[in-house]
């Protein structure tokens, strides 16, 4: 009877344990881990403390506390970013363009040439007109003097452009429509001579440059 009843107890303590190890491996195919199942320290503080704690109240307020400072940083940072462009930036290094331009910083800091074009959006515009003439005026006064830039990007008297050369060029009078001379109180080109005018401006030399 004993030796039955130790019999029946070893045989239920086999029970217990191998349903204990089949619960463990049912819990981890279902998701859960044993302690020897983590790969390393790391993941098992990920999985038992960083994991629950991020989940709670706290962990919540704390991320979303880190994100807005974060993106206060970044656009911080993008409020204050600084032009840095150079046309240098597109050429190769160690060729003969690259090495003209090291050169030309290094004895003469000269500055680089850059050209500005206009586009309208009326195809038909009229040059002539006093109103676009003036416009033409302003254009190119504000540009020169880098208007509401925060520094001066363009040297003093070095913006050229077509009109003012025309301008310059009827007011000295080398258009045969006003070979008498400019008239000083005159700041545009006179709205009837002024194609006839620019066609021998740009078919002369004048108009080249």
């Amino acid at each position: 009877m004993l030796g039955a009843m130790n019999g029946s107890g070893t045989g239920s303590g086999v029970g217990t344990s191998s349903l204990r190890r089949q619960s463990t491996r049912n819990m981890s195919t279902r998701g859960f881990i044993t302690e020897d199942e983590y790969s390393s320290a790391v993941e098992k503080f990920l999985a038992t403390v960083y994991a629950p704690e991020l989940t709670t109240f706290q962990g919540r307020i704390t991320v979303i506390a880190i994100w807005l400072c974060a993106c206060v940083v970044a656009f911080h940072g993008c409020m204050n970013i600084e032009v840095n462009f150079k046309f240098e930036y597109f050429i190769p290094p160690d060729s003969i363009p690259d090495l003209y331009f090291t050169l030309d910083r290094k004895y003469f800091n000269g500055g680089n040439a850059g050209t500005v074009y206009i586009e309208n959006d009326d195809p038909i515009i009229d040059y002539s007109l006093p109103e676009n003439q003036y416009a033409l005026l302003d254009f190119h006064d504000k540009l020169q003097r880098c208007y509401l830039c925060d520094k001066a990007w363009i040297e003093k008297d070095t913006l050229r452009n077509w009109y003012t050369g025309f301008r310059n060029w009827v007011r000295r009078g080398e258009c045969f429509l006003k070979r008498g001379g400019p008239d000083p109180f005159e700041k545009i080109v006179d709205p009837e001579i002024f194609y006839v005018c620019l066609q021998e401006y740009l078919v002369g030399d004048d108009g080249d440059s």
